[in-house]
């Protein structure tokens, strides 16, 4: 009876007891008993962390760290041991853990000596197993520069047991230590260029407040609904004039605006005044809040340049890699090598805010190269009609120099010459940097253009410095420029991109590399009285050589102690020779007492003539006092150079003659070679028989024959197999004197694959053994008009693009093979207002019309490219 009524009792007191005695399961699983599956207790030294802003590392007894003891015990009490628990915190950017050290894992150090990992107290976790002895497992929680509030999460599964999960949290709060109200902001804008809204460009730029605390946290947010409130105020210095911002529901010159983890952001639109516009952002230190005033304001501005995008400014340039390609090239088309190169020249066009023109902005490209003097004797070459003394006729036609000789024999110039004058070189007349077309020479000092020049206005008055300007006069004689339509790899010519670039191709002869030549490029601007005016920029170029260059010397040994003849020949990557080049040269290892001379120039300098037609130049080198020994442990020697193409001549003791061929080296072809036979003192020695004889993949043509009264001869040889696909052939060519002496010519093969880019046009891929080609993405921009839907869709197919005429346009991208040339088709069709049959279709940024159909155009993908297509009435 008495244990009916304890049953009774314990009911009473709680209604999870099923059962009393046996029957209902263990006395172990009554409600005052540990559950089924056990339990973790998780004891800390600390809960709350100090923010570590400097990153202060793992130390026992750092005020940085709190040691938690965590301990699990099974249902029945017992602890468990040997087993491992799951240790997770998040956020990891508040806070991390590390455990125990294990003393068996090896320690690993940088280069330098620094510790890298191995300490398992040092190295900081997000997450992790935790070894268990004894019932308890140690972990070390480390507080980062953020403040928060971290939880650790404890997992445990015990696998000798019931093998059930059980987990426990705990949180660690990391306090900043100081007050979350704005202490500093930094301000962004992107981009800090735009344009007025009608130039034609972007005319917004987005602005992004970040505000922080006296810690550098970001400050939390500033509420929602009826306890929010606005804790950054946005305003365009000088009002609306200048420009507007945007947050939701407000546009105004000033706005306020509620920060989201710190950021606030508005828009920028311009307005109607130009040149620098600040943007202040401004928040409150008093109480975070720009609603109710700014009592203690932290303010911060940034600057966006507001410009009209008319063309202010040109500027020359040429890419460093890349720029050369083989073959006369011409708009949107490159032929086989033919004996000419085309070079890249780019144009960056600016308005007067140094923002880029408007895309789409035309700027022509022309060159001038003759009449040229003192190339290639005395190096590039300067135009023969020129001076130094020029007065361009502000806004007139009129140009005078009163040093010209206009009418003298030789030299002069005619109708349709172009002027150049070079006033960015002397302060104060940028503006009248000027090529101008000849019209009439009317005396030996004066002639007439046929666009007047500018009115040298930049400060708003005309300015007439008088005759101070540098001029030069003359024509395009061995170049070419191609400046309008399109280029595989380039895009658009003669039309600025978005970066405000325009290219032109310069096509010129290799047998003129080195020469000078002048580019100029124009564009239409506008002055400061809103009239049209040429802005025009001149470069000095050369006709450039393929890259990788070779330098050779030969013979490749002469004899000491006497005069000795040595031709240096300088080509360029395809074997092509490079005139006008002053060759250095130095002697090396030369015993004590002993000198070397190179026209008669004693130990270093340049040879005396440049480099000629054929890329060479002849050294006449003298040495006394040389010996076997040579210098120490050096060898004498004769070394010639270019920047850092170099090559050596070896010098011996004796005393014989020698034999030289120029060019000494062929690239990719064959040519006529002239032999040269010296004695040992360096006269020349004529009639006498050269043989000629060549192995590999050349042959000759015509045979060396005895010298002439020069000591002269001439070979010509002819490639034979030499370049090719994945390979690329060799041939050497050996002439030797009657009387002895010998020289040897080299040949080398071209394998196109190896540099495909510098091959016009580049290599089918599969001829270089590459059928996976990497795809191309095309891009095409499609803008309707009010009342024609537009269609575009591509040959071959892959690319479809449709712009109802109630939209703003529509953008589409397709893939195709490397190479590959892509016909893209413009449909229009009638809506509602019916489309009119007079419409125009517009292609612009990579696709070139046909010049058939003006509703299609190509683009030849060997990059990226994007196309435009538009719709007008």
């Amino acid at each position: 009876m008495r244990a009916i009524k304890r049953c009774l009792g314990l009911l009473a007191a709680s209604l999870m007891l099923a059962s009393c005695g046996g029957g209902g399961g263990s006395g172990g699983d009554g409600a005052f008993q540990p559950t089924p599956s056990g339990t973790l207790t998780i004891t800390a030294t600390t809960s709350e962390l100090p923010m570590n802003r400097d990153g202060v590392g793992p130390f026992f007894g750092s005020p940085f760290m709190a040691e938690l003891d965590i301990t699990w015990r099974r249902a029945n009490g017992d602890l468990v041991s040997g087993q491992e628990v799951a240790v997770a915190i998040s956020p990891v950017s508040v806070a991390g853990f590390s455990t125990l050290d294990d003393p068996e894992t090896q320690i690993q150090l940088d280069g330098n000596g620094n510790y890298l990992r191995g300490n398992e107290f040092l190295d900081i976790l997000g997450s992790g197993p935790v070894d268990v002895t004894a019932g308890h497992a140690k972990i070390f929680v480390h507080s980062s520069n953020i403040s928060g509030v971290a939880t650790i999460t404890v997992t445990a599964r015990d696998s000798q047991s019931s093998n059930t999960t059980i987990s426990k949290t705990f949180n660690v709060t990391v306090i900043p230590g100081t007050s979350s109200l704005p202490a500093s902001i930094t301000l962004d804008a992107s981009p800090r260029n735009v344009y007025l809204a009608d130039a034609g460009g972007s005319s917004s730029s987005i602005i992004n407040a970040v505000v922080r605390d006296g810690t550098g946290q970001l400050v939390p947010n500033p509420g929602t609904g009826n306890t929010g409130f606005n804790n950054v105020q946005l305003e365009v210095i000088g009002g609306e004039s200048y420009g507007t911002l945007s947050v939701t529901g407000s546009t105004a010159a000033v706005v306020k605006a509620r920060t989201i983890q710190g950021v606030a952001a508005a828009s920028f639109s311009s307005a109607t005044q130009q040149g620098v516009v600040q943007i202040r952002a401004t928040a409150d230190r008093a109480d975070g809040n720009v609603d109710n005033g700014i009592a203690n304001p932290v303010a911060v501005t940034t600057s966006i340049v507001v410009s009209d995008g008319k063309l202010f400014d040109l500027a020359l340039t040429t890419p460093t890699e890349d720029a050369l390609f083989t073959g006369n090239v011409t708009a949107s088309t490159t032929n086989q090598p033919n004996g000419t190169y085309g070079l890249i020249v780019s144009a960056l066009a600016t308005d007067r805010q140094g923002n880029p023109v408007a895309p789409g902005t035309p700027i022509r490209f022309g060159a001038v190269d003759s009449p040229l003097i003192g190339f290639p004797a005395e190096g590039p070459g300067r135009l023969a009609i020129a001076g130094t003394d020029g007065d361009p006729q502000e806004g007139g036609t009129l140009f005078t120099a009163p040093t010209g000789r206009f009418t003298a024999p030789g030299h002069r110039p005619g109708p349709g010459d172009t002027l150049l004058v070079f006033a960015d070189l002397v302060p104060g007349n940028r503006d009248l940097e000027s090529a101008r077309q000849i019209t009439t020479v009317n005396t030996a000092t004066s002639l007439n253009v046929s666009v007047p020049f500018n009115r040298n206005d930049d400060t708003g008055n005309s300015v007439n410095n008088g005759p101070v300007l540098p001029y030069a006069i003359g024509r395009a004689q061995s170049a070419t420029i191609v400046d309008r339509g399109n280029f595989a790899g380039i895009g658009a010519l003669g039309i600025t991109n978005a970066q405000g670039v325009a290219t032109a191709i310069l096509n010129y002869p290799v047998n003129q590399l080195g020469k000078r030549v002048y580019v100029y490029a124009q564009g239409d601007g506008i002055n400061a009285g809103s009239a049209i005016k040429k802005v025009t920029d001149i470069g000095a170029f050369v006709f450039a050589g393929m890259k990788e260059g070779r330098l050779f010397a030969n013979p490749t040994s002469i004899s000491g102690n006497t005069t000795a003849a040595v031709t240096v020949c300088l080509l360029d990557e395809l074997g092509a020779p490079i005139q006008g080049v002053a060759v250095g040269f130095a002697f090396s290892g030369l015993a004590s007492g002993a000198q070397g001379f190179v026209d008669n120039i004693p130990g270093s300098g340049i040879v005396e003539d440049r480099t000629g037609p054929n890329g060479c130049t002849v050294a006449m080198a003298r040495t006394v006092g040389v010996n076997d020994s040579g210098g120490g442990n050096s060898e004498p020697k004769l070394n010639f150079y270019v920047d850092e193409l170099t090559d050596e001549v070896e010098i011996t003791a004796g005393g014989e003659g020698s034999l030289t061929a120029a060019p000494s080296h062929f690239r990719g072809t064959g040519g006529v070679i002239t032999l040269t036979l010296r004695d040992s003192a360096g006269n020349p020695v004529p009639g006498v028989m050269i043989n000629s004889s060549c192995e590999g993949d050349v042959s000759l043509t015509v045979p060396a024959g005895a010298t002439n009264a020069q000591g002269q001869t001439t070979a010509t040889v002819v490639a034979s197999g030499l370049n090719g696909y994945n390979t690329a052939g060799e041939g050497t060519c050996t002439f030797t004197a009657s009387t002895g002496e010998t020289t040897e010519v080299g040949f080398d093969g071209i394998d196109f694959c190896e540099n495909p880019d510098g091959i016009s046009p580049p290599p089918d891929p599969q001829l270089c053994g590459d059928d996976n080609t990497d795809p191309v993405t095309l891009t095409v921009v499609v803008t309707p008009s009010a009342n024609c839907t537009l269609t575009v869709v591509s040959n071959p197919a892959g690319l479809s693009c449709s712009a109802p005429f109630s939209t703003t346009g529509q953008n589409c991208a397709s893939d195709f093979d490397q190479g590959e040339t892509v016909t893209l088709t413009a449909v229009t069709s009638p809506a509602a207002p019916a489309c009119p049959a007079t419409r125009t279709i517009t292609f612009s940024g990579g696709c070139a019309p046909t010049g058939g159909s003006g509703n299609q155009a190509r683009v030849t993908l060997n990059t990226a490219q994007s196309c435009s297509v538009t719709v007008t009435q």
